[in-house]
């Protein structure tokens, strides 16, 4: 039943579940692909999601970790 529930908040979320090579778990956008890197800002509350572009990184949304 817990994970049918959890299920439901990651579709609507329009997020998915995530690991880092170190074996954390994490929460981000549908969008996040597998060589995207998670950072926090200085100063920044939250992680964010990097995408690369280039040689260039854009911020992809909030994540959780």
């Amino acid at each position: 039943m817990a994970s049918d529930l959890h299920l439901i908040i990651l579709a609507r979320t329009r997020r998915k579940l995530v690991t880092k090579s170190r074996g954390y778990l994490g929460m981000a956008r549908e969008e996040a692909l597998k060589d995207d890197v998670i950072a926090v800002s200085c100063g920044g509350n939250f992680p964010v999601v990097l995408c690369t572009c280039g040689d260039r990184y854009y911020v992809s949304g909030g994540c959780y970790v």
